[in-house]
């Protein structure tokens, strides 16, 4: 098999349509197509073990501190994106349901993953709640994958508020 390096940024900018996304440095180890995996970048992503390189790694490490810095503890995955979901909810602070934390978390994910295609957002109801049409279909990955492609989503979703602390 002839390996070749590709930039996961470059990969991940490519399947979101060309947005430019965070990190930089060839970590995943890509091949050319080979039997059972497929073609295109996520089924390409699904064959190899996903790999963070030291720049992701301090983006990363930078955005939790964030976070942490905010509200007081380490924030694990399940809470980022909880909290990108009720920033794009922007019901402002109220006590939610069992079943609308539930909802709350569908629209973190769709949120993360409207910019690579999976899902557009079609609006909000008449509650404020925003709801989105699946575009894509999904490809079924590891736990480590899934986790990898959230850290980048929410790497790129929270871009702004890292860059502001790199400025000062």
């Amino acid at each position: 098999m002839e390996g070749i390096y590709r930039d996961v940024a470059q990969l991940v900018e490519y399947a979101s349509g060309g947005r430019v996304v965070a990190g930089s440095s060839p970590v995943i180890p890509t091949t050319k197509r080979t039997w059972g995996c497929g073609s295109g970048f996520f089924i390409q992503f699904t064959c190899r073990t996903p790999y963070m390189d030291y720049a992701f790694e301090q983006q990363w490490d930078r955005l939790v501190k964030k976070m942490e810095d905010r509200f007081g503890e380490p924030p694990d995955l399940t809470t980022m994106i909880f909290t990108v979901g009720l920033q794009e909810c922007g019901q402002g602070f109220r006590k939610f349901k069992k079943d609308e934390k539930l909802e709350v978390m569908h629209v973190g994910i769709c949120t993360l993953l409207t910019p690579m295609g999976f899902y557009r957002e079609l609006g909000t109801d008449e509650d404020g709640w925003p709801h989105f049409e699946r575009t894509g279909e999904i490809p079924a990955v590891s736990k480590q994958e899934q986790e990898l492609l959230m850290k980048r989503a929410l790497l790129e979703y929270f871009a702004a508020w890292i860059a502001v602390e790199n400025l000062g």
